[in-house]
């Protein structure tokens, strides 16, 4: 994993911003790193909604994410295999 100088560095350069702005930026946005937008998109919606187990098997998290990262709602920062994921505000 990228250390915060690292991330920061590339997160100024995706935004066109110097450092100070994008570290708080990140510090405002950052959802983590995962290994899949479908992985983020279920514990994102777990923490702002309760799901009933019977309900989560039909919810297609990747078609969810999908449509966050072409809708514009986040953007990611890959790291190898690994995505860091922010929110875009």
């Amino acid at each position: 994993m990228k250390d915060i100088f690292d991330l920061t560095k590339e997160l100024s350069r995706y935004l066109g911003t110097d450092r100070e702005c994008a570290s708080a930026y990140r510090l405002e946005n950052y959802c983590g790193c995962y290994e899949s937008l479908a992985d983020w998109a279920e514990e994102y919606l777990e923490s702002i909604v309760e799901l009933e187990d019977t309900i989560k098997r039909y919810f297609d998290y990747d078609s969810y994410a999908s449509d966050c990262d072409l809708g514009g709602d986040i953007f990611t920062i890959e790291e190898g295999s690994k995505l860091h994921i922010f929110l875009n505000r």
